[in-house]
């Protein structure tokens, strides 16, 4: 025994030369109907994307010397040294930001091919994380 689909035949638009209904069944595209968002409070209940605080992550760039210098490429923006870092990520936290990410400036010289430096348990990023996450248990660190 064949089973019937469970898909109803469309009807097709009569093209008698009359005006269609925009509801006509098959009118789009020539017809395209659009959702009526002139009210505020239309929009924000159809509003698709929201961005709150929980969704941000800090972008904290390292150095390894003490201080802050800044970043030439990107103005206002100051890599921290570590007696800088946990100061400023406590300042993240206090406003509610649950991520960093950080991002290390590695000296010329640990640069190699195989990525050495990146295997050290005592460079740069694995200092910072770890001073990071003993003062701030509960941050998130990508």
């Amino acid at each position: 025994m064949a089973m019937k689909s469970p898909v109803t035949k469309l009807k097709q638009p009569q093209s008698s030369g009359t005006k269609q209904s925009p509801h006509a069944v098959g009118a789009f595209p020539q017809i395209r109907m659009r959702r009526n968002r002139t009210d505020d409070w239309s929009r924000r209940l159809m509003r698709e994307n929201t961005l709150t605080l929980n969704d941000l992550i800090w972008p904290v760039f390292v150095q390894d010397e003490n201080g802050r210098s800044s970043v030439p490429s990107m103005p206002d923006i100051y890599r921290l040294g570590p007696d800088c870092l946990v100061d400023a990520v406590g300042e993240a936290v206090t406003r509610g930001i649950p991520a960093i990410a950080i991002f290390p400036l590695i000296a010329p010289d640990r640069r190699t091919p195989g990525c050495e430096e990146a295997h050290n348990p005592e460079n740069l990023v694995c200092r910072a994380v770890s001073a990071v996450k003993a003062a701030f248990p509960d941050l998130g660190v990508v």
